[in-house]
């Protein structure tokens, strides 16, 4: 309390001699546990990567008993050995600086702690690298697409990707249009959360009609009682350059006989002939025929001729000469 012996005056006059001596006095205020008359409200930071440098929470105190001043927070990233009443000197830029961050409040007016945590996060960006779908008809070269688009929440300024693209279609059928990244310098990979779909390449078929001609192997011959053959063809015209023999085949027989004179045909059909190639849907074949001809042998009888002077007997020459084919 502090009072003084000079604080106070005697006023009686029936002592001369008045000495007056003083005892101080005391009043003690024990602190009591914080528990219950202190309440700790954190304060989370959730981020999504943005090469930005974030501090960690303000947590904040109410005191039930007073006005709070007498109140300190502090902050610890090192389960408890040590503690900082500034919460700015906790900070995080990368995903891999996310931590969690203990947070205890104390007062001189009270024992013990109240204790919390809060989350100082930066998630990664969640992006999307998708290559570009295409289409055409068959045309004989490949179909390739080099498009690579960047979505979802994109790159930060001033990072980034490169890509190659591999993906190629060229015969009648769908494949992915394949395509591989490489992170730009200064791009750490575990700030994204990459997802990679690949488009489609898709080529369809010719559908225009493409006429194949089918010419027979022609052979004549002249009768001489033997048999003969013709055999094969030739393919003479196809209306598609991109078409070839090799896109078909064949399940006839391509062979004629004959021994008497006559024409035989081959007789080949166009349903011997089969469309192979995917590439094209309306294959037409035409067959110019081709024939075996066996002529008649042709053959010349010539009697011999003769001159003589009169003698009364008769002029005969019993020659017959064979030519031509025989």
């Amino acid at each position: 309390m502090n009072l003084k012996a000079n604080d106070f005056t005697a006023t009686s006059k029936n002592y001369k001699n008045i000495t007056i001596i003083v005892e101080d006095g005391w009043l003690k205020i024990n602190p009591i546990d914080i528990t219950g008359n202190v309440t700790l409200t954190t304060q989370n930071v959730v981020k999504k990567y943005d090469d930005k440098t974030y501090t960690a929470g303000q947590a904040t105190a109410k005191d039930s008993l007073g006005d709070g001043s007498a109140l300190t927070i502090e902050y610890s990233v090192d389960d408890g050995k040590t503690w900082t009443t500034d919460y700015e000197q906790i900070t995080a830029t990368n995903v891999w600086d996310s931590k969690t961050v203990q947070v205890r409040v104390s007062g001189s007016n009270y024992t013990g702690y109240v204790t919390g945590t809060e989350k100082l996060n930066i998630n990664p960006r969640e992006v999307t690298l998708t290559s570009a779908s295409d289409e055409k008809v068959y045309d004989g070269t490949p179909l390739t697409n080099s498009a690579v688009t960047v979505g979802g929440d994109g790159f930060v300024d001033g990072e980034g990707a490169a890509f190659t693209v591999t993906g190629a279609q060229t015969d009648v059928d769908e494949s992915d249009n394949t395509f591989g990244y490489t992170l730009n310098e200064g791009t750490d990979e575990r700030n994204y959360a990459i997802t990679k779909t690949e488009g489609k390449l898709k080529v369809t078929p010719v559908t225009d009609q493409v006429t194949v001609t089918i010419t027979e192997h022609n052979g004549k011959v002249t009768y001489d009682g033997k048999e003969h053959t013709v055999t094969g063809y030739d393919v003479t015209a196809i209306s598609n350059k991109l078409y070839t023999a090799d896109n078909f085949t064949f399940s006839g027989e391509a062979t004629v006989k004959g021994t008497d004179v006559g024409v035989y045909g081959m007789e080949l059909k166009p349903a011997d002939f089969k469309n192979t190639s995917a590439n094209f849907t309306n294959v037409v074949f035409i067959i110019v025929d081709g024939k075996l001809e066996i002529a008649k042998r042709t053959v010349i009888l010539t009697s011999a001729s003769a001159e003589k002077v009169y003698d009364g007997t008769p002029l005969t020459n019993r020659t017959v000469k064979v030519t031509g084919d025989g």
